[in-house]
């Protein structure tokens, strides 16, 4: 009978610290990527107004984001795969993610106003 008061309470114990353990997990998590999916893609899809922005996040922490040149088409100014959300610790390297998105959207336009002959490039 010793063994079997004894037995739960090491099980009930396992759990207890188990479920600190999974907590300490999650928000040593949280720390490390301080915003929420749900936050950094509103960060990110908001800072491309009045174009109409996409972002996904696979459960990975891989993002993807396109940009849509206006609201009534689909045409894309931009489709970026493979973004390393992990790597977004802080204002500064979301700042510069957007920063290079936008560049990467000028120079495509310029090139595209360059050369209007072409349809995609």
């Amino acid at each position: 009978m010793n063994y079997a008061v004894s037995a739960p309470k090491l099980t009930v114990q396992f759990i207890e610290s188990a479920s600190s353990l999974i907590g300490y997990l999650k928000i040593k998590e949280r720390v490390a990527m301080f915003l929420s999916a749900l936050e950094l893609r509103n960060i990110i899809e908001s800072s491309f107004l009045p174009k109409r922005c996409q972002c996904t996040l696979t459960p990975d922490l891989s993002m993807t984001i396109k940009v849509y040149s206006d609201g009534a088409t689909d045409q894309l100014d931009l489709c970026k795969t493979g973004i390393d959300a992990k790597q977004l610790n802080g204002s500064r390297e979301i700042n510069d993610l957007i920063a290079g998105l936008r560049s990467d959207i000028d120079h495509r336009t310029h090139l595209q106003t360059l050369h209007p002959d072409r349809k995609a490039l």
